[in-house]
């Protein structure tokens, strides 16, 4: 819910950069491919609709609303909160979504250059990043099941950061010619590395340069990954894995790595910079990635997701970028919303105002689990001070009991 309910930032941004656009197309495609596929999703949303539940919670609780919200502290997040579930209902509307998708796909395709890549803002001059970083997002896509209604400007851009990998290669050669470097020695670098992981979603041909550009880089990372940062090492593994080659040590390397914890779950020591591949959230994703399609380790993957949805803000994971690949963390290969029994919970008591917690949960609001019981004064006693919760299901929930009244001031 978590990632579904962060769909609606990617298609607000206001910028209009190649990166951006491409947010915006893959929130929509997200948005389609999970209405079609995951029929739970839609009945519980038109549920919402239905029952006016498309607020936040702090608005849906009357007796709050008696203290004036708008002197409180948290009034912006609950619009931010309000505007957010408005912002589903329009992004789960099928004819909106294929609108706003067809347009941000028609935007791509106009802003492509003739060489098959992207700027960053328009231009003439395409970014090798830019142009592999969409052709990734695209790849992420079909590997959820969503097929681009563009396969020629897809294959456009995987032929532009081909023959930037052969130009690469190229100039390596020149430089050993001249004796500046040594074809044994690791010439890899980040980029060549974003190369081989965005490429190795795709079983599009290659020219004979292409290739034996891409099988010496491929041999590079094989003998030189330990020198490697934690990104560049996920995205390795996950290329050489694609390829069917050994990946048994980098796997090894990184379980030692990890470090783990009851509240905050499977994570690691995330160097954080200004650079693409120095960004936490991103890297987190790709292991995330790593250990569901090469270790196979499900309580890895799971102790994983943990970290990625602590680090979610009331609204939003703090970029764009960050946010796409979140969800398509999340979204990939999730069997979490089938196991969707609300949390039980009870006050060890048999007396009657049991039955009235059970009746404000059967009412929860459906996927959210939110619900409210009142009691009136003379309903509590001291058994009410110990609270049981049980999970039915299989993956982690976690959520809060708040216990609010009324008090006279002089006390």
């Amino acid at each position: 819910w978590y990632a579904i309910q962060s769909l609606p930032y990617l298609m607000e941004y206001e910028h209009e950069c190649s990166e951006q656009l491409f947010s915006r197309y893959y929130a929509n495609a997200l948005a389609q491919n999970i209405t079609n596929s995951s029929p739970k999703i839609k009945t519980i949303f038109d549920a919402w609709r239905a029952k006016g539940q498309l607020k936040s919670k702090l608005s849906t609780n009357e007796e709050l609303k008696a203290v004036l919200k708008e002197e409180t502290p948290w009034v912006l997040e609950a619009q931010s909160q309000e505007q957010q579930q408005t912002n589903i209902a329009l992004l789960f509307d099928l004819h909106k979504v294929a609108s706003e998708q067809k347009e941000a796909l028609s935007k791509l395709k106009e802003r492509q250059l003739n060489s098959g890549g992207w700027s960053w803002f328009g231009g003439e001059r395409a970014s090798w990043y830019i142009t592999q970083y969409i052709v990734e997002g695209m790849g992420h896509l079909q590997a959820l099941g969503v097929t681009t209604e563009e396969p020629n400007m897809l294959k456009k851009a995987i032929k532009y950061i081909d023959e930037e990998l052969v130009e690469e290669y190229t100039m390596l050669q020149k430089s050993v010619e001249e004796g500046y470097r040594k074809l044994e020695d690791d010439n890899l670098n980040s980029m060549l590395i974003h190369y081989l992981y965005a490429r190795s979603f795709y079983k599009q041909s290659m020219s004979k340069e292409t290739k034996i550009a891409h099988n010496y880089y491929m041999k590079q990372t094989q003998k030189y990954w330990l020198k490697k940062g934690l990104y560049e090492q996920g995205m390795i593994a996950l290329a050489l894995h694609r390829k069917k080659l050994e990946t048994k040590d980098i796997i090894a390397s990184l379980k030692e790595r990890a470090l783990h914890s009851d509240e905050l779950g499977m994570y690691f020591k995330y160097n954080n910079g200004y650079y693409w591949n120095q960004l936490p959230i991103e890297t987190h994703t790709l292991m995330i990635e790593l250990f569901e399609t090469v270790a196979k380790d499900k309580k890895a993957v799971e102790d994983l997701k943990i970290w990625l949805l602590k680090q979610r803000q009331t609204t939003h994971w703090k970029t764009t970028k960050a946010t796409s690949s979140a969800i398509y963390a999340l979204l990939s290969n999730n069997n979490w919303l089938d196991n969707s029994t609300l949390v039980e919970v009870s006050f060890e008591t048999e007396k009657e105002y049991k039955f009235k917690l059970e009746k404000a949960q059967s009412n929860a609001i459906q996927g959210l689990g939110y619900y409210k019981v009142t009691y009136n004064k003379n309903e509590f006693d001291n058994s009410m001070a110990t609270v049981k919760v049980t999970n039915p299901n299989s993956n982690i929930a976690w959520g809060g009991l708040y216990w609010q009244y009324f008090e006279d001031m002089d006390r």
